[in-house]
């Protein structure tokens, strides 16, 4: 039970570190600072990760649900970079 609450807070501690950059990156519709690659490689491990989790036995869900959420923000970071790339 412990172990599931630490996995959980974690998880949603790491999704709560990507939402600042894409409501900042859509607020102020500027990309400077952001790293195309950075994004790129984020977003290979999410959809990695995900891919990878739900295929083991039992399925971590704090471990999909973050890999999952933040394959979905980092999806729109790299959406909002080619829209508003100068």
């Amino acid at each position: 039970m412990l172990l599931e609450l630490v996995g959980w807070t974690a998880s949603l501690c790491l999704i709560v570190g990507l939402l600042p950059q894409a409501y900042h990156t859509h607020k102020t519709k500027t990309v400077d600072g952001l790293s195309v690659w950075m994004l790129l490689c984020c977003w290979v491990g999410f959809a990695g990760g995900s891919f990878y989790t739900i295929l083991n036995s039992p399925v971590l869900w704090p471990v999909f649900f973050n890999y999952f959420v933040n394959l979905f923000v980092v999806s729109l970071l790299l959406w909002l970079y080619y829209e508003y790339k100068k």
